[in-house]
């Protein structure tokens, strides 16, 4: 299923190398058919992958920091994923899913990791396509952001006592599969990584009719 996007990087090493900004300026936004200084090398790779994500049919859904999501016809509900593997903590809560998933017994709110390979400095992953929070029922929105306020903004995840406190404690209106979530979120990676739950790193399935939290996570200061 990577196969067809790995093809257009045919030189990882300087994608990940160069300055994250040059994902904005040569692939987020499309500047495959500019040309570019011949005295700036790094722009030609950047160039190179552009035009071959453009030729293989890969269509840009959104980014990151240091990261790319993209759809290909060929694969209707997968979204197309590469990253810096040095800068982006998202690898790690990817192939934590994906062992969860494994032994069958993923909480119901994660997302569904299809696949995930290394080549070179870059990841690549295969991941179920969701819909934006924007997009998801009000009451799973205020869900969201009812269980926001009370962990994030209450300070109810500063220490392990403190997450064990909220692991007892549902707040009215949220689900209990959601809370569950952020709960072995935060126990998993405390202290290793940064939460990073705001709502543009949680998505909606329509499928299954409730929230995914897809990127929770960031590099820990």
């Amino acid at each position: 299923m990577l196969d067809k996007i790995i093809a257009c990087f045919p030189n990882p090493e300087a994608i990940a190398e160069a300055h994250p900004s040059y994902l904005t300026d040569w692939i987020h936004y499309g500047y495959a058919d500019i040309a570019v200084p011949k005295r700036n090398p790094d722009q030609w790779h950047f160039l190179k992958t552009a035009r071959l994500l453009k030729g293989a049919g890969f269509s840009y859904l959104g980014n990151g920091a240091f990261s790319m999501v993209y759809s290909q016809p060929d694969y209707p509900g997968v979204a197309f994923k590469f990253s810096l593997k040095s800068a982006d903590a998202y690898g790690s809560y990817a192939m934590w899913v994906r062992d969860k998933q494994n032994f069958g017994n993923a909480p119901a709110c994660f997302p569904t990791v299809h696949d995930i390979r290394q080549v070179g400095p870059l990841r690549f992953y295969a991941l179920e396509r969701y819909v934006l929070f924007d997009d998801a029922p009000h009451e799973l929105q205020v869900a969201w952001r009812t269980l926001y306020a009370w962990f994030v903004d209450c300070d109810w995840c500063r220490s392990m006592e403190d997450i064990q406190e909220f692991s007892e404690f549902l707040p009215t209106g949220v689900p209990e599969e959601l809370h569950q979530a952020v709960v072995d979120i935060a126990t998993y990676f405390y202290g290793v990584a940064d939460l990073d739950l705001h709502t543009g790193n949680v998505m909606y399935d329509p499928n299954r009719g409730q929230l995914v939290i897809t990127d929770p996570v960031s590099v820990s200061s």
